[in-house]
């Protein structure tokens, strides 16, 4: 058999082994196939409060190659320490996992820069949390006078861009 490789040899091997794999695959196919359980990460997440305590935080976006920021769209973000989340009676977007307040509130930002909107008005972490998430976002009205004092819990919100 002629083998279009400059390295014939080499090729011819690969060519002998790929069959013997799809030969062996094929036979073991009708075996149920086992499950990989990738370890978990043991970052501790960090917490910049209460130093980060009513302080604005620009997203990373707004200055990213991502793209053109569009007028309107919402990056920047006051963030609070020790506060109640505000999502309980609130549409959550998403959720995820992260390892510093900031992470969290760029979870919030990137729905804003992708959409060009603002609809991510709330970004809540908790770093003692657990996986499968320490950091909700979503869409809410409730303002800083209305949230109430939870340790452990810390909350950006949006500054709601004027165009």
């Amino acid at each position: 058999m002629s083998v279009p490789c400059a390295w014939s040899d080499y090729c011819a091997d690969i060519l002998t082994s790929n069959t013997t794999n799809a030969t062996s695959t094929a036979a073991s196919s009708a075996s149920v196939a086992s499950l990989y359980s990738a370890p978990t990460p043991t970052y501790t997440p960090l917490n910049d409060c209460p130093r980060s305590n009513n302080t604005l935080y620009t997203s990373s976006f707004a200055t990213s190659a991502a793209g053109d920021v569009q007028v309107g769209t919402g990056l920047n973000f006051t963030r609070y320490c020790d506060v109640g989340s505000p999502l309980s009676k609130a549409q959550t977007l998403s959720t995820a996992f992260v390892y510093s307040f900031g992470d969290c509130i760029e979870v919030c930002a990137s729905l804003n820069f992708w959409a060009s909107d603002h609809n991510c008005s709330v970004a809540v972490y908790q770093p003692g949390g657990a996986r499968p998430s320490n950091c909700w976002v979503g869409t809410t009205t409730t303002f800083f006078a209305k949230l109430s004092v939870k340790t452990g819990t810390d909350v950006a919100i949006l500054d709601f861009p004027t165009s």
